[in-house]
């Protein structure tokens, strides 16, 4: 769904759908939390490659959560490597450092393998 159609917010049902499924099953139960910690990530980051900017508050109406846990959220993946961002608090937003590369590099990278 999301690498296809980049359809983001049936990602997002398809994830709570899955939660509730997981939460059912008898061998799965406990992996649950990490799943959906997974596959909110994957989206988030599908998301951040899709646009240059994105407003807290919908980030955080996206992962179910307040502004401030989204913020933090974001933080901590921001921290860890996971995207190319900054958090700009004031402003409420997330602003993607876009990395332009030349095309001497792609074809470098392309022909490497």
């Amino acid at each position: 769904v999301i690498h296809v159609d980049f359809d983001l917010d049936q990602a997002h049902d398809c994830i709570a759908e899955c939660a509730n499924v997981l939460a059912n099953d008898i061998f799965l139960h406990r992996w649950r939390d990490a799943f959906v910690s997974s596959a909110q990530r994957m989206v988030f980051e599908a998301h951040c490659r899709i646009h240059s900017s994105l407003d807290m508050n919908d980030v955080a109406t996206r992962l179910g959560v307040s502004a401030d846990e989204a913020e933090g959220w974001v933080v901590n993946l921001v921290r860890k490597g996971g995207i190319d961002a900054r958090v700009d608090s004031d402003a409420r937003q997330v602003l993607m450092n876009v990395r332009q590369v030349n095309v001497y590099e792609q074809v470098i990278s392309k022909t490497r393998d």
